[in-house]
């Protein structure tokens, strides 16, 4: 399981792409040796693009199964992604290629956050798979063309704004706990706080 966290902050979904990819790019620059000259997001190119290429979509928005409520009136996010790793078949070793980039991807990807209040991404599948390419490019051909592998991972974010981030002052200071049937003004003294720890419930 990925790491948990605590923080309401909603998250952007565009701030999360960007974040995604300024990280991915600085982790394997344009240039130099082992260079991925092309990093980008829901791009299907319909002309010759750079190899070896990475390219990363967001596919799907579900429920967190196990979604923490924490009464921030947030939805709880569970972001699926899938990043398809390319490269082309002329290469040297092409097959060897695309399966170091992918095992050197799933490395960077694995448990990272981005520097976001998001969860820790976990890894799901890496496989070989093919990439789709627009009609009408020039010189790319299809996906024949390309050793490509997908990796597959998800993420657990909170949607929307944090009702405590709008309205600080409807935070609480002071939060007790009472067990059924032990309730009500006539139990005050049978009351746990939790919020600071130790406090007497009828001061």
């Amino acid at each position: 399981m990925s790491e948990t966290y605590t923080d309401e902050t909603g998250i952007n979904i565009t701030a999360l792409h960007d974040a995604i990819q300024t990280y991915l790019r600085a982790a394997f620059p344009s240039t130099g040796i082992g260079a991925v000259p092309t990093i980008e997001h829901y791009t299907r190119p319909a002309k010759t693009f750079a190899t070896p290429a990475i390219f990363f979509e967001l596919t799907g928005i579900d429920p967190q199964s196990d979604g923490d409520d924490s009464g921030s009136e947030q939805f709880n996010a569970s972001l699926s992604f899938s990043t398809y790793v390319c490269c082309s078949y002329r290469a040297e070793s092409a097959k060897l290629v695309v399966r170091e980039l992918v095992a050197k991807l799933i490395e960077e990807i694995w448990d990272n956050s981005w520097s976001l209040p998001v969860s820790g991404a976990e890894i799901i599948t890496a496989q070989p798979d093919q990439f789709s390419v627009e009609p009408g490019g020039t010189g790319i051909g299809t996906s024949q063309a390309f050793e490509v592998w997908r990796i597959d991972w998800t993420q657990d974010v909170k949607l929307g704004a944090s009702v405590w981030a709008t309205d600080p002052e409807t935070i609480p200071t002071n939060v007790f706990c009472g067990w059924d049937p032990k309730i009500g003004i006539d139990h005050v003294a049978d009351y746990d706080q939790v919020i600071p720890e130790g406090s007497d419930p009828e001061e």
